[in-house]
């Protein structure tokens, strides 16, 4: 477990505390859990400071797609929105804070649908507290720090799974 501090406050023990509860929790309420928080972070007002030259035509259609539908598309589908959206993407590191969270989100929320790990989500917890804090101080910057292997939050996943 990482310890990080942002905005004065050690993150450490709450990150704990969100891994027991994962760990812990009836499979009915893991799933609520990891469903409320994958809709909070690929809701549409995340996705409108993308600009037009970070994605392809075809990987904006597709974020949206899965975006929109992310408790209804299979593993499968998601899979492929994603593998659209890796490809599509056009700069190197300076992709939207928003866009970043979504495509974080739908990775993370894909690997639990194919393996129903609990721990996939894990980051996406995480990557919620930090949306509210974020929302809280008004800041819409993310931390530069990954919990997946760089996979995802550094160069945005390219090649991903």
């Amino acid at each position: 477990m990482r310890s990080r501090v942002a905005a004065g406050v050690d993150y450490s023990e709450l990150e704990a505390d969100i891994l027991r509860l994962i760990v812990g929790a009836t499979e009915g309420s893991v799933r609520a859990f990891g469903e409320e928080t994958v809709t909070r972070l690929v809701r549409p007002e995340l996705l409108r400071g993308a600009a037009e030259d970070e994605l392809t035509e075809e990987a904006r259609a597709a974020l949206t797609t899965a975006c929109a539908n992310v408790l209804t598309i299979s593993a499968a589908e998601l899979h492929d929105e994603l593998a659209t959206i890796y490809d599509g993407i056009l700069v190197e590191d300076d992709l939207d804070p928003g866009v970043l969270t979504a495509i974080s989100a739908l990775a993370h929320w894909k690997s639990y649908l194919e393996q129903n790990r609990r721990g996939e989500l894990y980051e996406p917890a995480i990557r919620s507290i930090e949306d509210i804090d974020r929302g809280a101080r008004g800041s819409r910057r993310l931390p530069r720090h990954t919990g997946d292997g760089g996979r995802v939050w550094s160069g945005c996943g390219r090649g991903g799974s």
